[in-house]
């Protein structure tokens, strides 16, 4: 199964459970391994998302993601081409919390 995210909570509960997949978003963490009944995995085709990837690991969930998604495409007209955008190219964000007060901050000035 591939979800585009962001995508709307109840949407991606229901599209889970198409799958046969029970779990909570909030419960599915992002992590590949053979002990594993789910395996989230992430993937994106542009140089952002590429380093967004990177910064998740196996104590984030599915829901982490999708809420850092959403988060970016609203202020996305706000945040492109700013220093956000650049640090994360460059990897200067140490964690999503970082970035979420970094964005928010830059979207409410």
């Amino acid at each position: 199964m591939i979800e585009e995210l962001p995508i709307d909570y109840t949407k991606l509960i229901r599209d889970l459970c198409m799958f046969g997949i029970r779990g909570n978003p909030d419960h599915l963490y992002i992590a590949d391994g053979e002990n594993r009944e789910v395996n989230v995995k992430l993937y994106s085709d542009n140089e952002v998302g590429k380093h967004l990837c990177l910064m998740f690991d196996e104590r984030d969930t599915l829901h982490n993601v999708n809420a850092l998604c959403h988060l970016l495409k609203n202020a996305a007209d706000i945040l492109s081409n700013t220093d956000i955008e650049n640090n994360i190219i460059y990897d200067q964000y140490m964690s999503r919390k970082e970035l979420m007060k970094a964005s928010l901050w830059m979207t409410t000035m």
